[in-house]
């Protein structure tokens, strides 16, 4: 097959655990953009957590962020897609966090809000080199747009905070946890899937044509849209279950390898 895309998650495929990128894997990549494979990268990060990454290539690479909910791209700047979160549902979320008195950050594509300023909302801060602005009315900033709303607490306070929300049977809303401390609330008109279709069509690419690394749940949206789907060592055993091939872990330049297995054997 004549692959012509290949997209990859970023923190647990291609960043290490430290985050880092490694010097084989940028080059693997540069080798992939001047064999006109177009590269684009998926994560549930926000343009600003993921500018140290992209700033490595000269070439233009299609984002998608907020596990969907924006799609640029990172020279051209062009804002290809964006599907926010409904005024009136993120207003009641954000109601609820204030009353038990949950941590949480709003995203507007490069800006972070934030009602209080805990430690755990310092340290997620710091993490993406930002400041959160505080602000005690989010109705203006709801009705610009806002990109996703990231709840931060202990493991089970996120587990009860999603039921309740779910019960709660909001139909413009998706709730589901990025890690065993965070929650994540988007647009359920959005994933990384859906997100992968919109740069399909845009540069007339078939899935067939598409290969997908990943290693998480909100991964295996995208690898419905992929020919070869592949999955990390580290990833969960349910998401191998999906992938037609296992790669080495994140830890051991498994994107970079894997690249050099399919293109350039």
């Amino acid at each position: 097959m004549n692959y012509r895309l290949f997209v990859t998650d970023l923190d647990g495929t291609l960043l290490d655990d430290k985050k880092h990128i490694s010097v084989e894997t940028i080059d693997a990549i540069k080798k992939l953009y001047d064999k006109k494979v177009l590269f684009a990268v998926a994560t549930g990060r926000a343009p600003r957590g993921i500018r140290r990454i992209i700033e490595e290539f000269s070439f233009d690479i299609p984002c998608i962020c907020f596990n969907g909910a924006l799609i640029i791209t990172s020279k051209s700047n062009e804002n290809v897609f964006e599907q926010t979160l409904e005024p009136n549902d993120a207003l009641k979320v954000i109601s609820l966090l204030n009353d038990e008195n949950y941590s949480f950050v709003v995203w507007k594509k490069h800006e972070v809000y934030s009602s209080k300023l805990s430690p755990e909302i310092i340290s997620y801060a710091n993490r993406y080199e930002t400041v959160a602005n505080i602000v005690t009315d989010f109705t203006p900033i709801s009705q610009l747009g806002i990109h996703k709303i990231l709840v931060t607490a202990e493991e089970d306070k996120i587990i009860t905070l999603q039921h309740k929300l779910q019960q709660m049977q909001f139909l413009s809303l998706d709730f589901y946890p990025s890690s065993a401390n965070y929650l994540e609330i988007v647009n359920s008109k959005t994933s990384k899937g859906i997100a992968l279709e919109i740069i399909q069509n845009k540069y007339s690419i078939s899935p067939n044509e598409t290969i997908v690394i990943g290693d998480s749940y909100n991964d295996l949206s995208m690898f419905e849209k992929a020919g070869l789907k592949i999955a990390m060592e580290n990833a969960p055993l349910d998401i191998k279950k999906h992938a037609d091939i296992i790669a080495k872990s994140n830890n051991e330049d498994g994107v970079c390898k894997i690249i050099k297995e399919i293109f350039f054997k």
